[in-house]
């Protein structure tokens, strides 16, 4: 049997969230962004990306708090984050945006979730158990 517990959290993980945090607090700080305009609504699927991967980030970094706990961690990030926009010139604090910010994080959280919760009941089959 095995013994060993999943950890609370990982560290490379927790790395690379506080990073990412950190990246989009800078981006969030530049006036103007160098990104073409393709069609009208590419900025609230920047925003889903960009959150979705944070979600990403921060459900690895720490696998065995609850999901909701992670998802209310992406949903005040993406608060804060256009709180913070609203003080930069030429950036405003939009509710659409924030509204990106939740639903990328949130779809990345329980995707992650799907995901590995298909992977243990696999593991498990794999074994002989039902």
């Amino acid at each position: 049997m095995n013994s060993r517990k999943t950890p609370i959290f990982n560290r490379n993980y927790v790395l690379l969230t506080v990073a990412y945090c950190g990246f989009l607090f800078y981006l969030s700080s530049q006036s103007t962004l160098p990104l073409p305009q393709y069609f009208s609504w590419q900025d609230l699927i920047e925003h889903a990306v960009a959150y979705f991967i944070l979600g990403i980030f921060a459900r690895k970094a720490l696998p065995v708090v609850p999901s909701w706990m992670i998802i209310v961690f992406v949903v005040l990030y993406g608060m804060s984050d256009e709180f913070h926009q609203y003080f930069v010139p030429g950036r405003d604090c939009s509710i659409l945006d924030f509204a990106a910010d939740t639903m990328g994080g949130t779809i990345a959280v329980l995707f992650n979730r799907q995901i590995l919760s298909g992977r243990r009941a696999g593991i498990t089959r794999e074994r002989g158990v039902p």
